[in-house]
């Protein structure tokens, strides 16, 4: 299976304001991954870490990694991915640690790695590092109802494609980026979430379809490898108990390459879903993209 652009499998709007606020669009789901596993590796081994080389991070405790296996079932209990946890390898999906962030709570450091053949995109490596920071106490026993456990749903949620809804072009107003609504706030919210909320499920259904990778629906592939948008007819249901928003939203504070917009929002069936060019192209003479890695702090403190 191939494609002929890195640009086609970028994650497009849907035209939901609730849905859209939490799109990556520069982020590639593990759909396209290449070549296609059907599921997603996860480690606990910091040898593992490709997507943030220079950063020092240490191993989770045994209290810390079964908190990290319960996160990842909330994560497989709404989008159907199978997480394998694996051990000795060192290029795995999702590699977990601890790590000196400053403030931060936790980080997702994203990469990826293309290559290509023949004008075709043949390989596509994806990588995810994700660390808790070891200045705040919760992170040291994050179970479900803590911060520390909000912070692995939040950074597990980035790593699979989710944004922060207060940033960007397409911002929701504060009043709905609550503990209830997502868990891709930026921390205070109330309540502390241990679960993704209805908006995170309902972008997470749009992403991956509910069915896992490679699945029927979601952002997926067909059988010539060609990308293809096909959400559940059901995957906007979380939403109906959002009041639909009227007018226009603002961008909101941003430190991502976003561009500023303007987005008149409602709670409407997504139209034709289009796909917008990435400030990345792939050279017919380059036999890879340069390796593309993005920091997103989580849960910051105030």
């Amino acid at each position: 299976m191939a494609w002929s652009s890195i640009q086609q499998i970028i994650s497009p709007y849907t035209g939901n304001a609730f849905i859209d606020s939490l799109v990556w669009q520069d982020h590639y789901t593990y759909n396209y991954e290449l070549p296609q596993k059907g599921y997603i590796d996860y480690t606990f081994n910091t040898a593992s870490n490709v997507a943030q080389p220079g950063l020092a991070i240490t191993a989770l405790s045994d209290t810390q990694q079964a908190d990290v296996r319960q996160a990842l079932a909330v994560a497989s209990s709404v989008t159907g991915i199978t997480f394998k946890e694996q051990t000795g390898q060192t290029s795995d999906d999702f590699v977990f640690g601890n790590a000196n962030i400053g403030t931060n709570l936790g980080m997702d450091y994203t990469n990826y790695n293309a290559t290509e053949n023949g004008g075709s995109i043949t390989g596509l490596t994806l990588n995810d590092t994700i660390v808790l920071g070891t200045s705040d106490a919760d992170n040291a026993k994050p179970d479900p109802g803590t911060e520390g456990f909000a912070t692995i749903l939040h950074e597990v949620g980035h790593a699979l494609g989710l944004d922060h809804p207060w940033q960007g072009p397409r911002a929701l107003p504060s009043s709905y980026i609550t503990g209830t609504n997502t868990v891709m706030g930026a921390g205070g919210v109330t309540p502390i979430p241990s679960t993704y909320g209805n908006m995170d499920v309902a972008t997470l259904r749009y992403l991956y379809g509910g069915d896992g990778l490679l699945g029927t629906y979601g952002l997926t592939v067909n059988a010539a490898g060609a990308p293809v948008s096909n959400p559940p007819s059901n995957y906007m249901a979380t939403l109906a108990g959002l009041p639909p928003i009227n007018g226009t939203v603002s961008p909101g504070p941003t430190t991502e390459s976003d561009t500023p917009a303007w987005q008149t929002a409602s709670l409407t069936p997504p139209a034709t879903f289009g796909m917008t060019a990435l400030d990345l192209f792939l050279s017919a003479q380059s036999a890879s993209i340069t390796q593309h890695t993005s920091a997103y702090s989580a849960l910051a403190q105030a």
